[in-house]
């Protein structure tokens, strides 16, 4: 006896580059489609972990999550863009220490 019902496959609208409701972490701005890569790295530099996003989608929305994919965290450096208390907060609780340049208000 068949099973009948909703599959996940691709309708024929998909394969011909219809929208889709999904982000699929392709933003769009003025030159064009934008991804943001979020990589964490070993001490010497390899990559071990990342995530996706659209181009628009601030930094900081994925901080925690980069976090929290590891059990031990021991330096946390990056850029202005994941400058925040919270985060600081969050990677300290988890044993690691922060490097982040601080932003720039005024």
């Amino acid at each position: 006896m068949g099973v009948r019902g909703w599959f996940d496959c691709p309708s024929p609208s998909h394969s011909t580059g219809a929208a889709t409701f999904d982000t699929e972490c392709i933003g769009k701005s003025r030159g064009g489609n934008t991804t943001e890569i979020h990589l964490v790295v070993d001490s010497g530099g390899l990559p071990v972990y990342f995530e996706l996003s659209e181009g628009q989608r601030h930094d900081i929305t994925h901080a925690e999550s980069l976090v929290d994919h590891f059990k031990e965290v021991s330096i946390f450096i990056d850029d202005k863009g994941y400058d925040s208390a919270a985060l600081r907060q969050h990677v300290t609780d988890k044993g690691g220490e922060t490097v982040i340049a601080k932003r720039n208000y005024g």
